[in-house]
């Protein structure tokens, strides 16, 4: 980034006046069983003294931390579920064909299409299930109105 647009910047009144409303930053807790600094979270008042030994210190609990718990984090905790998802899907591929294999509870677009074409013309979902090695019961999932074809216009 050049000089120029550093300048820019500074002339830029609207820009200064949001900087000057922000005012200034709050700096992220941190730990360190040593640091004298000012931002330390822990109180002043528990703070040993110079004299007692260093390893005392270290084995003090760090403060609770400044970001949110990661079980509560309902981002990490989709990305979670959709990794599980995943992992049960492959495990279940893994399993087509082999004897006492039920049938996929996790199918693609094509085989979904397939079953429904077949369901509009009649055909028992039990058979259409059996047929395209689905699972027993999950073509009820697909009750009309829950899902439907698109039209692609061309």
């Amino acid at each position: 980034m050049g000089r120029g647009v550093v300048d820019m910047d500074a002339r830029d009144p609207a820009f200064a006046s949001r900087l000057s409303s922000l005012g200034a930053v709050q700096p992220n807790p941190h730990y360190s069983p040593t640091s004298r600094s000012q931002f330390d979270p822990q109180p002043q008042s528990q703070r040993p003294n110079e004299s007692q030994h260093i390893l005392g210190d270290m084995m003090q609990a760090p403060p609770r931390s400044a970001f949110p718990d990661p079980r509560n984090n309902p981002v990490l905790r989709v990305l979670e579920a959709r990794q599980r998802i995943a992992d049960e899907a492959e495990a279940e591929i893994s399993n087509v064909g082999r004897r006492g294999f039920e049938g996929r509870k996790y199918v693609d677009a094509g085989v979904i299409t397939l079953a429904l074409m077949r369901q509009t013309r009649g055909e028992p979902a039990e058979r259409i299930e059996n047929s395209l090695g689905i699972k027993k019961g999950r073509l009820s999932v697909l009750t009309p109105g829950t899902l439907g074809a698109v039209a692609l216009e061309g």
